[in-house]
């Protein structure tokens, strides 16, 4: 069975700017030397290898590094881009105690090839996978040069490529050399890294998050008007305030691969479903009966977990709180929209229940009992999402 460990709880606060306004006065404490911002993303939670809507989180969202003592966090979305000046002005905000801040997204690869020409990765026409790039700014110590990419561990183990192969990447299909392979640690656990030439012809987007971590003696949320005043609200930024439940937020793409292994998939055009190769579904994904939803379609790793929780609440007396007419849904191989990411629905690993279908990514709030139970067999709550999503709850297992 999959289990997550209790985390020790902690509060955390989401800034974040959206197209539209939806849903931290002056710290008492002395101010304190600024933090240094640091450009490296924060790292990937991997569960251990033994273990296996529209408000959903997007790439580069994964907010996952857990702090060393229970305390707070502020998270900042900046559409326009976050730049250095940005940067070394929140982290000099009193009361922040580091700043961290990257960029990267998930990208499709449409082949590999050894040195020698020898196809590694050879998909069926119009098929791909996704790879979790992240971008060395020009100033890294390690950033690659136009036209070439760094393999992480991560990537070399899951593709068997060695420095000299090539990867053709993104929409325009871009082949680039791989020049080195380094530690995955230094780079977010993702697959690939590129520089910032490259990342803008693989259709990346500039910088545009940040996390800051805020003293424990502080309260976060009176930094809320210094964030606002320095990120600025003419450009649309909204600010949402949000308590989250534990430390590790979600898992990205190369944890999720991890766990439940990477499929190659195209894409239906116009539409958010996408066609996944049929060997991996077969091998993955099951129809079990669950308490209190009766017969659904998930990846076959979860159901013990979804069984604990679902089998949780019934036992906390909320049974009843769940209506299995309004169940959404698990596997589902979509997108989170027609140009996003895939959704961990794609892998079957996360459910909607009880949606309220005139209200996409939102819908009522469960009983806390439901989310505790969730939470207690591995999976986190949409509703804590920097776009609240209170009908998913998706798994993101042990740390």
């Amino acid at each position: 069975m999959l289990r997550r460990p209790t985390a020790a709880a902690c509060v955390a606060l989401a800034v974040l700017a959206a197209a539209c306004s939806t849903g931290p006065s002056p710290v008492a404490d002395a101010p304190q030397a600024p933090a240094t911002p640091s450009t490296a993303p924060p790292a990937s939670p991997v569960p251990s290898p033994q273990e296996p809507g529209t408000g959903e989180v997007a790439a580069g969202d994964e907010i996952v590094e857990a702090a060393p003592v229970a305390t707070e966090r502020v998270w900042v979305r900046v559409e326009a881009g976050i730049d250095d000046a940005l940067l070394t002005d929140l982290a000099a905000l009193p009361g922040v105690l580091e700043l961290r801040s990257g960029r990267g997204d998930d990208v499709p690869l449409w082949g590999s090839s050894l040195p020698d020409g020898t196809p590694v990765d050879d998909f069926a026409d119009g098929f791909k996978v996704d790879v979790d790039v992240t971008v060395a700014e020009a100033d890294a110590p390690l950033a690659p040069s136009a036209g070439e990419v760094l393999l992480t561990a991560t990537g070399a183990a899951r593709r068997d490529l060695v420095v000299g192969s090539t990867v053709v990447l993104g929409t325009e299909r871009t082949t680039l050399r791989v020049a080195d392979v380094v530690d995955a640690e230094e780079f977010g656990g993702a697959e690939l890294v590129v520089g910032a030439v490259d990342a803008a012809a693989l259709g990346i987007e500039p910088r545009q998050r940040a996390s800051l971590l805020v003293d424990p003696d502080v309260d976060a949320e009176q930094l809320e008007p210094q964030v606002v005043a320095l990120v600025g609200q003419g450009d649309g930024t909204a600010v949402r305030v949000r308590e989250v439940r534990d430390r590790a937020f979600i898992l990205g793409l190369a944890g999720v691969k991890d766990v439940f292994g990477e499929f190659a998939f195209r894409d239906v055009p116009g539409e958010r479903d996408v066609v996944i190769e049929q060997a991996w579904v077969e091998q993955n994904i099951e129809v079990r009966e669950v308490p209190l939803l009766g017969s659904i379609r998930c990846h076959r790793a979860v159901f013990d977990d979804v069984v604990a929780a679902l089998e949780q609440v019934r036992a906390t007396g909320l049974a009843d709180s769940i209506d299995p007419r309004r169940y959404g849904g698990c596997w589902t191989p979509r997108r989170i929209s027609p140009s996003g990411n895939l959704s961990k629905h794609a892998w079957g690993i996360a459910l909607d229940i009880n949606v309220d279908f005139s209200v996409p990514g939102g819908g009522e709030v469960p009983p806390d009992g439901v989310i505790e139970a969730f939470e207690a067999n591995g999976f986190r709550w949409g509703g804590d999402f920097p776009t609240p999503d209170n009908h998913h709850f998706e798994w993101v297992g042990g740390r």
